[in-house]
């Protein structure tokens, strides 16, 4: 067996894990779209446009792989994905996963389930190239920047 870079993942044989790790890939690369312009600055619009080429792709040929190289390029981008990948089998971006979240010692938790409320629903493109995490039920659900169509609850 053998044990790749992210702890939670361990690659065999079968492939388990294997299927796991591209999952996380692809989750990664969508979800990162709507966050580029604060991680890749200038070079935001170029890198958008080429991980959504990746994931609207037809042909299957690793697309999981190039999308890591391409992450891995820029820290911060690569840094969203190694966050995403931790969070398994969820994939959510880093900002949304509960160690991320805020907590002082004057907050107290209200009655009931003291679990933070981490977003307002998971909408993606129908077309699969782009995940978006509603932040609360206030903010209006955005279309699809590579299609330009309605977001889908997922």
């Amino acid at each position: 067996m053998r044990t790749s870079l992210v702890p939670w993942l361990r690659i065999t044989r079968k492939g388990f894990g294997v299927t796991a790790m591209e999952d996380g890939v692809l989750e990664a690369a969508r979800a990162i779209r709507p966050y580029l312009r604060q991680l890749a600055g200038p070079a935001a619009q170029e890198l958008d446009r080429q991980i959504a080429d990746l994931l609207t792709e037809t042909a299957e040929g690793n697309r999981a792989g190039r999308l890591r190289r391409l992450l891995d390029s820029n820290d911060s981008t690569g840094g969203f994905l190694v966050a995403v990948l931790h969070d398994a089998p969820e994939f959510r971006p880093p900002y949304l996963q509960p160690e991320y979240q805020l907590r002082t010692s004057a907050d107290t938790a209200p009655p009931g389930d003291a679990a933070p409320v981490l977003h307002s629903g998971r909408f993606t493109c129908p077309n699969g190239d782009y995940t978006w995490y509603r932040p609360d039920v206030g903010t209006s659900v955005p279309e699809c920047p590579t299609h330009h169509i309605p977001l889908t609850r997922s």
